[in-house]
């Protein structure tokens, strides 16, 4: 895999003269056309094996043919967009050059009202989508999602689902007060738990997402112990935290969360970097965030001790120019610290663990 800045006057066919590969076939992987974008950032992806499909061949027949997976397909031809229909004389990749040398975990939010295309092209390229989001009530009865359509996309191309959990209200604002009441409500959580047991195995749920924001810093312990308790269900569990850049930053936001609590209580640690770049109306290029990402680094590394822990750096799904090569200055920045760092080459996302 090459990725290759597009300079001044450039066309598809003149980078893919470059590489020798084909227009088509970059085009496609990129979802773009000409004219392009100065500066933008093109992924150069290098087939190993293409087939050509015959008559009464379908999508699945010619997974089972290579050995392989539709998923698999879906991830190796971007342009087919999670539609399983093909017809005679078009070509699909099998494979290419470069095989994934680590993993990651991927999980992405979305609300029930999201358009079925966008969720048959994202699903697989994921390992778990969250439905956006089941909320709480005083007495720890769950507020149910409208959930069905996302399930029912989500075993279509295997792809897990993570129950989220947040104390966001209809209004869209996290609810102090409630979580308050129930982090220090001990029968209130088991009633709460009892309830996301019931639901996950109804639905087929496989993760717990748990995203309380806007904690009084007191109440930092009773997180942790929360958190403690919804692993008794069983499942894997993330916790979404403030991006903070020093271990007693002050704001509600940050007080509540303690890197330290939540990375020996949870599996994962998600955190919300995108913080950085998004007020609500304005969004920046959160890569370009180099030195909040090293103060974050230092913070990190000096307060999640637990070995094996893994933090999940975020970055919202924008299209920006020079995504890559800012994550590339980033990725040094955080080698520096010998903190080990991947960038995952479609979403342009960090990963690192500690």
């Amino acid at each position: 895999m090459v990725i290759h800045t597009v300079k001044q006057g450039e066309t598809l066919l003149d980078i893919a003269n470059i590489y020798g590969v084909s227009e088509t076939l970059l085009a496609r992987n990129n979802d773009v056309f000409d004219p392009l974008v100065t500066g933008d950032d093109l992924v150069v992806l290098f087939p190993l094996v293409i087939h050509t499909v015959s008559y009464g061949e379908t999508l699945f027949s010619i997974a089972e043919k290579y050995g392989t997976t539709a998923r698999e397909l879906y991830q190796n031809n971007y342009y087919l967009k999670g539609n399983p229909n093909v017809y005679p004389g078009q070509t699909i990749v099998i494979s290419y050059e470069d095989n994934p040398t680590k993993e990651i975990l991927t999980n992405g939010c979305a609300y029930p009202f999201v358009r079925d295309d966008i969720l048959k092209t994202s699903l697989p390229y994921i390992d778990y989508v969250s439905p956006f989001t089941y909320g709480m009530t005083y007495e720890g009865e769950l507020v149910l999602l409208n959930d069905q359509k996302i399930i029912n996309l989500a075993n279509r191309y295997n792809t897990g689902k993570a129950f989220h959990l947040s104390t966001l209200t209809e209004d869209d604002r996290f609810d102090s007060q409630l979580a308050e009441f129930i982090l220090q409500n001990e029968d209130v959580q088991n009633r709460l738990i009892s309830n996301m047991g019931r639901v996950m195995a109804e639905k087929g749920f496989t993760l717990i997402d748990v995203d309380f924001e806007y904690i009084n810093g007191e109440l930092a312990d009773d997180y942790g112990r929360f958190v403690e308790k919804v692993k008794t269900l069983g499942y894997p569990v993330i916790v979404a935290a403030a991006p903070k850049t020093s271990a007693d930053q002050k704001g509600l936001l940050y007080e509540g969360h303690d890197y330290r609590i939540l990375g020996n209580a949870a599996d994962y640690l998600f955190v919300m970097t995108y913080e950085w770049g998004y007020c609500g109306r304005c969004r920046a290029a959160i890569l370009n965030c180099v030195d909040k990402l090293n103060i974050f680094n230092r913070c990190a590394r000096r307060n999640i001790l637990q070995e094996g822990n893994a933090v999940r750096v975020d970055k919202v799904g924008y299209r920006m120019p020079h995504t890559v090569q800012n994550a590339k200055r980033v990725i040094s920045t955080f080698q520096r610290d010998t903190a080990k760092v991947d960038i995952h080459p479609c979403a342009h996302s960090l990963f690192t663990a500690f």
